[in-house]
């Protein structure tokens, strides 16, 4: 491979692994790629005696195939690339919970830069500067979010500025909220919430222990105005774990990690509109609650080497399954905490 132009980085073995091979010829294999200096041409390619990759590439002027300015100390951005026939594609996803927006900079130059969100399938265009044979990119990227970073299509311009449309709050849905527990699940069949509070604060215990779905519901009025300014979104704000949002009947969209956003804007009409949230938690809430002192009535089974064995302390002696949580153990996040805030997004 180096003498077809291979560049091999890395410092000399100290043999083969494999004992059919003749020691002899392994090292002389080996002192004509290492001979003893830092670098050693060997027909086309180059062998750099060295364990540091960073060296290497600058002495071969290859750049980073992607680079990006921290915002913070603690930043932390991966990627992936994959060269298609359509052309580049880059994977980026922000390890930190943190929304950020970074500059990158990209081993690509004459192409268009698109973001495409992988949750949604939107895409857009985004601002970019071709430096050298490098294209610099603006890149937001929500709290442990991700996108793609596509080059498709060829420009002749070096610099393009995408206006990226802003989200203006219009109303917070405030209480009075209905909400209807899943049966079964040792929470009432329905109370009223004046304000969103975590299920973890409600003082009622099978509320603040209650694990399953829970639909909060309420009607608001969105005028036309509101209406025709732009892409109407849902922000939930805080949701423990996962939520569904219905509009008049129709599901709108689902929200599973953040920023909990669902956009209403196909659903929604001028006047009255029903609104509903349907949230489902983990199960680790109700598990607590059925270790608590006093409880009487367990709710929730436990898997115990793939059977199903009821957690009551009245099983059959060599069937008691030991709980996962003890009864100190702390509560999930849970429920519809928000605050939920009715945006309207338009290019400025």
């Amino acid at each position: 491979m180096v003498r077809g132009g291979a560049t091999l980085i890395g410092n000399r073995p100290v043999g083969s692994p494999s004992l059919a091979d003749d020691p002899t010829k392994v090292r002389e294999v080996l002192d004509e790629l290492w001979t003893g200096s830092a670098v050693t041409r060997v027909g086309k390619g180059r062998v750099f005696a060295s364990a540091s990759t960073d060296e290497a590439l600058k002495e071969i002027d290859l750049t980073p195939d992607f680079a990006y300015q921290k915002p913070e100390p603690d930043s932390h951005v991966m990627f992936i690339h994959r060269r298609l026939p359509v052309g580049d594609v880059y994977f980026l996803s922000n390890r930190i919970d943190r929304a950020e927006t970074i500059e990158a900079s990209f081993r690509v130059t004459g192409m268009m830069a698109e973001l495409w969100d992988p949750a949604t399938g939107l895409t857009m265009y985004s601002t970019y500067h071709k430096d050298g044979d490098r294209t610099r990119v603006t890149v937001p990227l929500d709290r442990f979010g991700s996108t793609f970073v596509v080059f498709r299509k060829r420009s002749a311009e070096p610099n393009y500025r995408e206006v990226a449309p802003v989200a203006k709050p219009i109303a917070e849905l405030t209480g009075p909220w209905q909400v209807a527990f899943q049966p079964d699940r040792g929470a009432p069949a329905t109370a009223i919430f004046e304000q969103l509070v975590d299920f973890r604060d409600n003082p009622d215990p099978g509320i603040r222990y209650f694990s399953g779905t829970a639909t909060y519901s309420k009607d608001v009025e969105i005028s036309k105005q509101v209406i025709a300014g732009g892409r109407l979104s849902l922000d939930l704000g805080q949701v423990g774990d996962l939520a569904e949002v219905w509009v008049n009947g129709k599901l709108a969209g689902t929200a599973w990690k953040p920023p909990y956003k669902v956009d209403i804007s196909r659903i929604v009409k001028p006047g009255l509109n029903h609104i509903e949230v349907r949230v489902t938690n983990l199960w680790v809430n109700r598990l607590i609650g059925d270790v608590q002192p006093g409880v009487r009535r367990k709710i929730t089974f436990t898997a115990v080497d793939g059977k199903l064995i009821p957690t009551s302390p009245s099983a059959p002696a060599g069937r008691r399954a030991a709980m996962p949580y003890r009864a100190d153990a702390p509560l999930r996040p849970s429920g519809l905490i928000g605050p939920v805030t009715l945006l309207v997004e338009h290019r400025p």
